[in-house]
């Protein structure tokens, strides 16, 4: 689809200002430019100045006094002279002194990475054994609520370690106390939920079936007497 005339008429606006912005800041460069050199030229015109009166004004000293002020004037000039090689060496110091500088950081960059990476491995290992020990921990006292769990007749061992992980938390190693704590918790679970524990069967005492006289339908077979005999 071509550009409306509008979209023509933004377009070449557009382009216009660019180019009488362009225009504009060439001008400005040209002008700043300009000036600098202007500066530069009246700077070097009045140091020139400047050193041809101080010859007149020198030249006009009785010679007793221009062999004072040289006297006066050498140690100083002698001076000026080593700032000045100074300054030509200086750059070349100051990268060898950075040269140095990198050198000896990189030196201890590279000691410290190393002692980095000992004190890395050594947390790590730490980290993994903590993690292991834990993870032992965890598995001895699940064993130890399952098999009490067992012993007091749950029906699910599992249902019953999950209903108080909770609360092992504080057991860090597996001993007679904490069979004892566990046992308690155990023995809450089965006060406040009883509906966990296996029912009692047998003799109506709480006798399991098999622990006590044996299941009625055996006895009743013993006893019963056939209705028709051969």
């Amino acid at each position: 689809m071509p550009p409306t005339p509008e979209e023509i008429a933004a377009a070449e606006k557009a382009v216009a200002e660019k180019a009488a912005t362009d225009k504009l800041a060439a001008d400005e460069a040209t002008k700043k430019k300009a000036a600098d050199e202007v500066a530069r030229k009246k700077a070097e015109d009045e140091k020139k100045s400047a050193d041809e009166r101080w010859l007149k004004i020198y030249e006009s000293f009785p010679d007793e006094v221009k062999v004072v002020y040289d006297l006066h004037t050498h140690g100083l000039k002698s001076a000026l002279e080593k700032e000045r090689e100074n300054a030509k060496t200086l750059p070349g110091t100051l990268k060898r002194l950075a040269e140095l500088e990198d050198a000896e950081t990189k030196r201890k960059e590279a000691e410290m990475t190393e002692q980095e990476k000992l004190e890395s491995q050594i947390t790590k290992i730490t980290a993994e054994k903590e993690i292991l020990a834990a993870s032992l921990r965890d598995t001895q006292v699940k064993s130890t609520v399952l098999r009490l769990a067992v012993k007091l007749l749950f029906k699910d061992p599992e249902d019953a370690f999950t209903m108080i992980k909770e609360k092992l938390v504080s057991i860090t190693e597996v001993s007679a106390e904490a069979d004892t704590k566990i046992e308690g918790l155990l023995g809450e679970l089965s006060k406040s939920k009883p509906y966990l524990l296996e029912k009692s069967r047998g003799d109506g005492f709480g006798t399991p079936q098999g622990r006590g006289k044996p299941p009625l339908k055996e006895e009743s077979m013993k006893s019963s007497k056939p209705l028709i005999k051969f």
